[in-house]
């Protein structure tokens, strides 16, 4: 059986998650699981959230304190209600998952626009070591 690590950030505000994933950078690939479940709980006004990855490892050898971020794809989720969302395809904020095939260092969730009834979202990151059995 391969070895396997999991992590886990939320978002429940307007801003970045306050406990970004420090991932193993040399891990060969990272599935990624986003439930959207807390966005779609939102009134008119919509929330939105973005994945973001950084590439830069904090720790040793690197020793880097400031961290770059980007978006993971060019996916912006959104609750909006106007049938423009791209979550309106999704069974109801049922979930996204994303297959990261090369090497990252961290993930964290970012929101421009969050509504009052929208609850805590979760971003949960596996990745597996070694290939293979």
């Amino acid at each position: 059986m391969a070895n396997q690590i999991a992590a886990t950030c939320t978002l429940s505000a307007v801003g970045t998650s306050s406990n970004p994933m420090e991932l193993d950078p040399t891990a060969r690939t990272t599935t990624v699981l986003l439930n959207t479940d807390g966005l779609m709980q939102t009134s008119s006004n919509g929330s939105d959230v973005t994945i973001q990855v950084t590439y830069d490892y904090p720790g040793p050898p690197s020793g880097q304190s400031v961290l770059s971020w980007v978006p993971l794809s060019t996916t912006h989720f959104s609750s909006a209600t106007d049938g423009s969302s791209a979550l309106a395809s999704l069974c109801n904020g049922c979930g996204v998952v994303l297959t990261v095939t090369g090497p990252i260092a961290g993930l964290r969730l970012s929101s421009t626009k969050w509504d009052s009834d929208a609850q805590t979202i979760t971003l949960k990151a596996l990745q597996s070591i070694t290939a293979g059995p």
